[in-house]
């Protein structure tokens, strides 16, 4: 019996984040301002997404305490805005 693994696609930032009548688009703005712009809690597939490191290293990081997450029904989630945060103390 084979068990099939479906990838999960991230999910981008609500087009709504970015103000219509602004010439800026979240594509010109920074990572963690971005990341403020979702509307709902993130996965860790999606932060690996957009930071460009393996689903394993955040986990790794969420273990550790050294990201700011928290469960639902045993899921790992990340709060927009904390993470946000997180990402600009990690700035050197």
């Amino acid at each position: 019996m084979s068990i099939s693994l479906m990838r999960h696609q991230p999910r981008k930032p609500p087009a709504s984040a970015a103000s219509s009548d602004s010439s800026d688009s979240l594509d010109s703005l920074d990572l963690a301002a971005r990341i403020e712009h979702w509307t709902s809690a993130m996965t860790v597939a999606e932060l690996a997404h957009l930071i460009q490191v393996s689903h394993k290293q955040v986990y790794s990081l969420v273990a550790k305490r050294r990201i700011p997450s928290f469960r639902i029904s045993g899921s790992i989630r990340l709060d927009p805005k904390r993470t946000a945060d997180w990402l600009r103390s990690q700035a050197t």
